[in-house]
């Protein structure tokens, strides 16, 4: 019968060692690939968020493209994705509008001013500070409000003694019935004398006219003083109040009483396309007031701001 070769035990035991390893260094290898793949995979979802989300990390990063709209709203999302940890809101777009989505405990940071309070969920920027958003419900009243101040401010540095300050919405007819007017004379070749409607405003003072008479300010002076030229902001397109400025400042004292006539509508604020859009975004987000944005717009377009400087 033939010898069995048997193995030495420890040969047996030295060639389990080298088994033994082999399996180690097989799972280590294994180990680093899955770390690698999750690594890698890890990066992909960071770099998915970053472009999905669009995360902002401060105001400052911002600063030089403000967007014309801020969303106040959670986002859990976002606030779930390690590559937005620490973002302070989010880009966002509604209906076509681009925007900001600002995570409402980063509504106090320093860098960006919120009017006429911080309880609002849509704002849109100031026309002449792209550091300041005022809430969509009170926009176009706060915006009248800070150009009846200006023009205070106006008169009280020019050293005027009284000024009256009225606005004055036209009826929806009038307007309609001046552009056809207005329609009629280009095309028979004649020019409007004031483009600006900031002149001539003499049919405007038939009451009968306008849907909306309303006394902003009134104000007597009792420090008269030598004239200061006065900063402009949101009046500083205005050619009328820019000329009255420029006499006084000149030294023309013969200035007694003047009354000028500035159209909102040339002030900057928000065209109506933009507005009808924001009607769209407040309906999807199932906030917004009374009435629409576009109405408001609209008014606006028909409203001037009256005012008499007495000297």
């Amino acid at each position: 019968m033939a010898r069995i070769f048997e193995m030495p035990k420890k040969f047996i035991a030295k060639a389990a060692d080298v088994v033994a390893d082999a399996a180690d260094n097989v799972k280590d290898k294994a180990s680093e690939g899955a770390v690698v793949i999750a690594d890698k995979a890890g990066d992909t979802k960071d770099r998915i968020d970053k472009a999905w989300f669009g995360p902002v990390f401060s105001f400052e990063d911002i600063s030089d493209t403000m967007p014309k709209v801020i969303h106040v709203a959670d986002n859990q999302r976002m606030r779930n994705s390690d590559a937005c940890d620490g973002a302070i809101g989010y880009k966002e777009r509604i209906k076509g509008v681009k925007m900001m989505g600002l995570l409402p405990e980063n509504i106090h940071l320093p860098g960006v001013k919120f009017y006429p309070n911080l309880d609002g969920l849509l704002y849109y920027r100031d026309p002449f500070n792209d550091h300041e958003y005022i809430d969509i419900d009170d926009y176009f009243d706060y915006l009248t409000e800070r150009r009846v101040n200006e023009i205070k401010n106006v008169a009280h540095d020019l050293g005027a003694k009284h000024v009256r300050i009225v606005y004055k919405e036209e009826k929806k007819a009038i307007v309609s019935v001046d552009a056809k007017a207005n329609a009629s004379k280009k095309n028979k070749g004649i020019i409007n004398a004031d483009p600006q409607g900031t002149a001539n405003a003499q049919h405007h003072h038939e009451k009968n006219n306008f849907c909306n008479i309303e006394v902003k300010a009134e104000v007597d002076y009792n420090d008269q003083r030598e004239p200061v030229n006065p900063e402009l902001i949101y009046l500083k397109n205005d050619p009328a109040i820019k000329s009255l400025i420029q006499r006084r400042m000149d030294g023309e004292r013969s200035i007694n009483k003047e009354t000028y006539s500035i159209r909102c509508k040339t002030l900057n604020s928000m065209q109506i396309s933009e507005a009808a859009k924001l009607d769209l975004v407040l309906k999807t987000l199932k906030i917004g007031g009374n009435t629409s944005i576009s109405s408001e717009a609209e008014a606006e377009e028909r409203a001037y701001l009256e005012y008499t400087i007495e000297f």
